[in-house]
């Protein structure tokens, strides 16, 4: 006879949002998953506080943000250095070349920032939807 395994509850995704638009981040929440756990940290310093001490799926980093020698990119080179996850950088002023210019940092990917244009947040909820599959399936 096998024992009964009980398998720990899944945890809801949660993705920290860092962006010093606090009203944005407002704003994009409220056209999102509800059961899903968003984090705003709208002070650059302590993104990778609260993404370390939480079990997060992955970070939003809008760019540009004040971060002290080197703005985003810097910020973005911390997390990948003492967080682990995966970060996708939301950009005002999108394009192709500044995706690939992204990832070459070592961005997941880069997304057009989705408060500017209501279209764009499509693409933040596919990018959310398939990091919270990807974190669900490892």
């Amino acid at each position: 006879m096998k024992a009964n395994r009980r398998s720990s509850p899944r945890l809801a995704p949660i993705f920290v949002f860092a962006d010093t638009d606090r009203e944005a981040s407002e704003r994009i929440f409220e056209h999102l998953h509800g059961e899903w756990c968003y984090i705003p940290v709208s002070n650059p310093q302590l993104v990778v506080h609260y993404a370390r001490q939480l079990a997060t799926t992955a970070v939003f980093l809008a760019a540009p943000i004040g971060y002290p020698r080197g703005g985003a990119a810097a910020l973005l080179q911390k997390i990948l250095d003492e967080v682990g996850k995966p970060v996708v950088i939301m950009l005002e002023d999108w394009s192709p070349e500044e995706k690939t210019r992204w990832q070459r940092m070592g961005a997941t990917d880069c997304i057009p920032h989705p408060t500017r244009l209501n279209s764009r947040l499509s693409v933040l909820r596919a990018k959310l939807q398939e990091l919270a599959l990807e974190a669900a399936a490892s």
